[in-house]
This record gives structure tokens, sequence and C-alpha cells, in this order.
């Protein structure tokens, strides 16, 4: 599933206007819907990414009490047996350490979500702000009957400066997957959800 910026509606008012000699009115109603279109896209999507990434919480905090917990118990356990002491009887600070390093986990990982969120909403909204002011611009040229190909060069080149962004929620499920898979292994390799996402979307941009 991937998330692609309203160019289509620009790029379809820009053919209507390069391929008209003079501005029909019609062009001026359609511009303000497309701006209607912008925005209500721009709304529903920003719901959809918070939505998604709310789900995404209730994933890590699923993880953390039923897999991230009984293994990380299952270590400590091992090592209390290795050092003589009975791994069945947790001394109370033991068990403060547990509650401690468990709460510093979920957190850390809810960070990484936060911080990947909001990375993705800064993206979608980059693309809005371009796309509307593009489309009040060209709004405003349509009705003072400015000459076509003057309208249709103003958007074209808005276009060209979009950042090309489309979020693949495939590519961050496999991403966020991979997040937890290391987690759950305890290892030390602690891979960022953040970082990868950051990827994603400069890869984006550069294509």
């Amino acid at each position: 599933m991937k998330y692609q910026p309203l160019k289509i509606f620009i790029v379809g008012l820009v053919l209507i206007l390069g391929g008209c000699a003079s501005i029909p009115k019609e062009s001026v109603k359609l511009s303000q819907e497309v701006g209607k279109g912008i925005a209500s896209y721009h709304e529903a999507y920003t719901n959809l990414l918070n939505e998604y990434f709310s789900q995404k919480r209730t994933v890590i905090n699923s993880f953390i009490l039923n897999k991230y917990l009984p293994k990380y118990m299952e270590n400590i356990k091992s090592e209390l047996k290795a050092a003589g002491e009975d791994p069945e009887k947790l001394h109370p600070f033991i068990v403060r350490d547990i509650v401690k390093d468990i709460s510093e986990k979920r957190d850390k990982m809810h960070e990484e979500l936060e911080k990947s969120r909001i990375a993705l909403i800064d993206a979608v909204f980059k693309d809005y702000l371009l796309l509307t002011n593009a489309n009040s611009t060209i709004t405003g040229l349509l009705q003072s009957a400015v000459d076509v190909d003057e309208a249709a060069s103003s958007l074209t080149g808005t276009i060209k400066t979009l950042s090309g962004n489309q979020i693949d929620f495939d590519e961050i499920e496999t991403k966020f997957n991979e997040y937890l898979l290391d987690a759950g292994s305890l290892s030390n390799k602690n891979i960022s959800l953040y970082e990868n996402v950051k990827e994603i979307l400069k890869g984006k941009e550069g294509e």
C-alpha cells in the first residue's frame, strides 16, 4: 500500500490548461475543487498514519509482555542457576531491576515508534503544503484571467519541487517486523526503526 501525493489532480489541471487557447470558467471551479480534494485527502491519510502507528504501539506492548519479558526472564534464571542460586526465588532488588529494564525497553521502543510516525507525517505534510500552495496560486491566476501558458507553467514548476514521497506500508511493515525480531533476540545489534524509516524516505526522494 503506497501513499501518493495528489499530483494527478495538478497534472490533470496542467493538461487541461495546456490544451486551451483561453481560460474557460470551468477551470477556476476545477482548481477550487482540487484544493478541497487535496485538503480532504491529506486529512484522511494523516488519520490513517496515526491509526497505523497506534496499532503498532499496541503490538509493541503485546510483544514486551508476551515475548520479550519471558525470554528476558529465561536469561535471568539461567544466570542465577549458573551462579548456584535458586532461579525460582528472586530477591526484591532483582525484581526491581527487572521491572526497570523492561520499562526502559518498552519506553525506548515507544520512542522509536513515535519518531518514525512524526517523520512520515512531516513527509506527507511537506507535499501537502506544496500542492495546496500551488493550487491556491493557480486559482488566483485563473481568476485574474492570466495567460494560460503562464498559469500552466506555474503549476509545472511546483510539481518538479515535490519530494516524490511514496510511503510504502509494506516496506515499513517489513522494517517494523525486523525491529521486533532484533529486540526479541535480546541482541546488541540495536536496529533503529526510526533510522530505517528515514532511509526509506531518503531513498524515495532520490528516485
